[in-house]
């Protein structure tokens, strides 16, 4: 009977040395970590800080401050890590306990490394080939529909009593010209079918003549970012003219 409970003393001996020990899983992979290893229940209030933490680091002067915080809260979960993760999941043993524990510190380095420099390689490259011939088709489609405006506003037989760019979109709604536009506001038109608007013209012109030097007198071609809100705009060329249908354009 007292070696039995010698036995024991023994094993609860190891397991308070092994929890006092530092874990860097939790440390370097924190949240997947904890996602694994039963720990989240004990985790969650640390990660919310840290997500704050992480937010706040974009913040001029301030950021390397809350960076600095953020490596603290670190080591705090990898401090009580052991701890958490023995009391949060059921083991078959101690050993099963500490060799989990040692294969998460050995991977965690070279997991964090991956996600840190090989997932955004691949996002930048899928940006290049996947987004970049996206961006390039509307930047195509905006210097194609800003000359077809500007030729539409040039050539209007009312173009000498347009005094505004309000005048202008009134002139485009009342023609109905291209496919639909729906006035949003003074000066701006939607273009497309009603429903998930996709761009947004907005002219300007001076209540004298249009000057290339001024730049007094434009079309801004903007896509709607928002299927609900078209005021969510993003720009994306403005195209100056003048009198005699002579454009400019600027990428925004």
């Amino acid at each position: 009977m007292y070696r039995n409970l010698d036995e024991e003393k023994t094993i609860q001996q190891q397991i308070d040395e092994e929890l006092l020990k530092f874990n860097w899983g939790a440390f370097f992979l924190n949240f997947i970590w904890a996602s694994f290893n039963g720990a989240w229940k004990e985790f969650w209030p640390t990660f919310l800080i840290m997500l704050l933490f992480s937010i706040l680091t974009n913040i001029p002067l301030f950021g390397i401050v809350f960076f600095i915080l953020n490596i603290i809260l670190a080591v705090y979960v990898g401090r009580h890590g052991n701890e958490w993760a023995w009391y949060g999941k059921k083991w078959d043993s101690l050993e099963q306990f500490i060799s989990v524990q040692k294969n998460w510190g050995i991977a965690s380095p070279f997991v964090l490394i991956f996600l840190s420099i090989v997932v955004p390689f691949c996002i930048t490259i899928g940006t290049i080939f996947i987004v970049g011939p996206f961006a390039k088709a509307i930047i195509e489609e905006s210097e194609l529909v800003s000359k077809s405006a500007v030729k539409t506003i040039v050539n209007a037989p009312g173009y000498r009593d347009f005094q505004s760019g309000k005048d202008v979109a009134n002139y485009f709604i009342g023609k109905n010209i291209y496919t639909k536009y729906f006035s949003i506001d003074e000066n701006r038109v939607l273009v497309g079918k009603k429903g998930p608007y996709k761009s947004v013209l907005t002219f300007e012109k001076s209540d004298g003549y249009c000057s290339l030097d001024e730049k007094n007198c434009y079309v801004l071609y903007s896509i709607v970012t928002s299927l609900t809100n078209s005021n969510k705009l993003q720009h994306v060329e403005k195209t100056y003219f003048d009198d005699k249908g002579n454009i400019k354009s600027e990428k925004l």
